[in-house]
């Protein structure tokens, strides 16, 4: 993870050293990567898994620091609950003395604000695919119940192919609680939405905003916003409109519907992203096609139809059904007959295979037994004692 010097609005920072011992016994800070306005991150070492992590440490002030761990636990307990590739993953919260760690996995990668610092401006076709990755996974944690708050270019990492999502701080989970102090406003002014700015609870719209003033900054190179100061940027954001772009091109309509004031006039994600895949050249995928009509005589047919008609095909198909049933009986009973036929001739076979003994008068006569024939009689007595049989 990396991270800039953006200011958030958040003074929960006040210093930040590295620590030379072991942190929960596992875990060492080697040097840091940057300062947020709600911590520093640290490139470290988990010595019990021997793998590489970035620990953002939060500093918590003495009056603010209940407020401060609450909102650091909610962080992991957000991300925790996320399961896209877009979102840099939290391992461990450790809390400490006047430290709370969040242990983080570590992309070795820069931030798009140091990206466009250092390359310069993208064009807007490259603005659109990164703006479709950040928008995929906007969608992901909105579906979550995770609304994001910070979105702008020092918390996105371009990590190759790949948009990574950092630093939900600020991030607000389902219902919960803002964790705003009194008078007080979180984020950073140039990409926070007006309905952030003025202290009103935000939506996923607010993070559709920041992407919008994302992608301003990624093609124009600055942010939509940049008062002299944090307050007199915050009172632009609320009612004046954002500096005139100059190279946004095909990217102008939809970032100008981004940046609307209202947070109920901009563009819902289908919107947007269908609106970025036009500005790729792709067109979007057809909407889900209706039924295939009718032929005009067929519908013009049915609609004539009377119930006459209705009871007349019903009686067809019962006549129909009633002559199959007599075809297969007639079948049935023609094997039935010549099976019959064919009977007495295999029914000496039968006997052979099964004998029978068959009474007659005072004796049995056993076919196929030792010693008799089919013409002798063979007598049992009826004596118990007596089990011999005499030909």
């Amino acid at each position: 993870m990396t991270s800039d010097s953006d200011s958030s609005g958040s003074s929960d920072v006040t210093e930040a050293q590295p620590d030379t011992s072991l942190i929960a016994g596992r875990y060492r800070l080697h040097s840091m990567i940057g300062r947020g306005g709600t911590g520093a991150v640290w490139r470290a070492e988990d010595r019990q898994l021997a793998r590489p992590v970035a620990i953002k440490q939060i500093v918590t002030s003495e009056h603010r620091s209940m407020r401060s761990r609450a909102r650091a636990l909610r962080e992991g307990q957000a991300v925790a609950h996320l399961r896209t590739p877009g979102v840099v993953q939290v391992y461990d919260v450790i809390d400490v003395g006047p430290y709370v760690y969040l242990v983080m996995e570590l992309v070795n990668a820069p931030s798009l604000s140091q990206l466009v610092r250092r390359r310069g401006p993208l064009e807007p076709v490259d603005a659109a695919v990164a703006g479709r990755s950040i928008l995929s996974t906007l969608r992901a944690i909105h579906r979550a119940g995770v609304v994001h708050r910070d979105v702008k270019p020092s918390n996105i990492l371009v990590d190759g192919d790949s948009l990574r999502l950092t630093d939900f701080g600020i991030a607000l989970f389902g219902d919960g609680p803002m964790l705003t102090a009194v008078g007080s406003v979180l984020g950073t002014p140039a990409y926070m939405s007006p309905e952030q700015a003025r202290g009103h609870r935000p939506g996923p719209a607010a993070d559709l905003y920041g992407l919008g003033a994302t992608l301003y900054f990624a093609v124009e190179g600055r942010a939509p916003f940049a008062e002299n100061g944090s307050w007199e940027t915050t009172q632009a954001v609320r009612s004046r409109p954002h500096r005139p772009a100059e190279r946004l091109g095909p990217l102008g309509p939809i970032v100008e519907a981004l940046l609307a004031k209202d947070p109920d006039q901009r563009p819902a994600g289908d919107e947007a992203d269908a609106a970025l895949l036009a500005v790729m050249g792709i067109a979007p995928p057809p909407a889900r096609p209706p039924a295939a009509a009718a032929p005009i005589a067929a519908v013009a047919s049915a609609a004539g139809a009377s119930p006459a008609d209705d009871e007349h095909r019903q009686t067809r198909r019962l006549v129909l059904w009633g002559v199959l049933l007599l075809a297969l009986l007639a079948v049935a009973l023609g094997l039935l007959f010549l099976a019959v036929r064919e009977q007495p001739a295999s029914a000496p076979a039968l006997a052979a295979v099964v004998p029978r003994a068959i009474y007659h008068g005072r004796g049995v006569i056993w076919p196929g037994s030792p010693g008799c024939n089919r013409s002798t009689r063979c007598e049992r007595s009826s004596s118990p004692a007596r089990s011999s049989r005499r030909c």
